[in-house]
């Protein structure tokens, strides 16, 4: 029992010890452009690791709410999603204020957020097929 309970608090306290990781390393900081297809990078081996999802408008037309379908298949994927950030997107990645009156500027949507490192590639393409507003649309692998 004793033996358990030094277990639990030496990985609680390795945990808590991790930093996050640092900018340089984030995955919003790869991407100057928006990719032409679906896409998804992973920051692997951080704890917890970063994670950025690009989605076409095809994907995620203007009409929804910046990502919630996505987000919510993330979490029923991956549990805990942290950090998450969503904002529709020009061609080079710019923010696009005021969707509804600037939709032709608009090529898709960036979403990024951090997840537990028992979250796959796999859980995060399953996670965009299945919100895509394309039939399933999804990377076929994450980088």
């Amino acid at each position: 029992m004793f033996n358990k309970v030094l277990l639990v608090a030496a990985l609680i306290g390795s945990t808590i010890a991790n930093p996050l990781p640092s900018d340089s390393r984030d995955p919003s900081a790869r991407r100057a452009s928006v990719p032409a297809d679906d896409a998804c990078m992973m920051n692997k081996g951080d704890s917890p690791q970063g994670v950025e999802v690009y989605a076409t408008k095809e994907s995620m037309p203007i009409d929804q709410v910046c990502g919630q379908g996505y987000l919510d298949n993330f979490r029923g994927r991956c549990g805990v999603i942290t950090s998450w950030g969503c904002k529709f997107v020009d061609e080079n990645g710019n923010k696009v204020e005021e969707k509804e009156k600037n939709e032709e500027q608009i090529t898709g949507a960036k979403m990024t957020f951090k997840t537990s490192a028992f979250c796959t590639s796999s859980d995060i393409i399953a996670a965009m097929g299945a919100a895509s507003a394309a039939d399933g649309k999804k990377p076929s692998k994450c980088t």
